[in-house]
């Protein structure tokens, strides 16, 4: 092995060497220079202590360490024999923030107080928000008015499904809202037909295959629960029925029927299944003397006593699952 002494190193980095590096080994150190973020600092100028009509250099820069420094590329080049060119960093582009006027700037309001929304502050909050729907009222006619206030109902469901700790307290505020403006009654039965929607949008996705995609399918099923019980407490304020509520517990039953015997859609009942569950245990004895109730029990008593190797997308936590809503309903009846 050669040994190389500081004079050595020296006239190397000159270039007075006649030894060439091998292709092989340039070719080495070039891709390290195309993967290596290796800043490009300019070359200062060696002070000449005159400064007449100019601005002193700045040498407590960082990016100057002496005034024969020559930048980190370049001594590489000249050492290696390598002919390449840096790229100047993009510069920082600050990100524009969207600042909301006039009636989306209301709405826009009307949802942070939403979120601010909690049991410590809800007078203080609902009383903001009656405001600026006020405000919206005043500055719209009544056809922009019905538009305005769809926005509105959306965001109010739209955080109900993210907080369902929250959610007697959105049905509440949903009940005073209705109280003082009728027209929200009436757009409030729209959310039952895009929560049915939302039922046929589940699938599964392995965290291995596409993980964003995963934590999103996750996301919704979240949302979708908190709806589940959101629609219970909507019925309990009488803002929907209970023929609502078990209209959609009976639409959810006949899809997991529908489903058992099709091939990988397991995951479907058993997230179909957690929202029959939510919907029951938090209705608690409301919905026991609906004419359609017994249709529903015969239907969960059926499933609790099916066989998983008899269908082939039925699992034994589905199966369980509804052995624990007949034990839950033979303690409230």
């Amino acid at each position: 092995m050669g040994l190389y002494n500081l004079e050595s190193i020296r006239e190397i980095s000159k270039g007075n060497s006649d030894y060439v590096l091998p292709e092989d080994v340039k070719q080495r150190i070039t891709d390290l220079l195309n993967n290596l973020p290796i800043p490009q600092y300019p070359t200062p100028t060696p002070p000449s202590y005159q400064y007449v009509n100019q601005q002193k250099p700045n040498y407590t820069d960082n990016r100057i360490r002496s005034p024969n420094a020559i930048d980190n590329k370049a001594r590489i080049q000249q050492v290696v024999g390598i002919d390449t060119v840096w790229e100047k960093q993009k510069a920082f582009v600050a990100t524009k923030v969207e600042k909301k006027e006039g009636i989306e700037k209301l709405i826009n309001d009307i949802r942070i107080c939403l979120n601010k929304i909690s049991n410590k502050n809800y007078d203080s909050q609902r009383e903001t928000i009656f405001k600026y729907i006020d405000d919206i009222m005043e500055e719209t006619d009544d056809e922009n008015n019905i538009e305005n206030v769809k926005k509105i109902v959306a965001s109010i469901f739209e955080t109900a499904s993210t907080n369902k700790f929250y959610s007697i307290l959105y049905a509440e505020l949903y009940n005073d809202l209705v109280l003082k403006y009728p027209i929200f009654r009436e757009l409030v039965r729209n959310f039952i037909d895009t929560y049915i929607e939302s039922i046929h949008t589940i699938e599964y996705v392995e965290p291995e295959v596409n993980y964003d995609k995963h934590c999103l399918n996750n996301k919704n099923n979240d949302k979708r629960r908190a709806m589940s019980v959101f629609m219970v407490n909507l019925m309990k304020k009488q803002l929907l029925t209970k023929e609502d509520v078990i209209n959609s517990i009976l639409q959810l039953l006949e899809l997991v029927v529908s489903y058992i015997d099709i091939e990988k859609k397991n995951y479907d009942i058993e997230e179909i299944t957690e929202n029959i569950f939510l919907f029951i245990s938090t209705a608690e004895k409301e919905l026991l003397e609906e004419p359609k109730w017994t249709i529903v029990y015969n239907m969960i008593k059926q499933c609790s006593q099916m066989k998983t190797k008899e269908h082939k997308s039925l699992t034994n936590r589905a199966v369980f699952k509804y052995k624990d809503i007949c034990d839950l309903l033979k303690k409230i009846c």
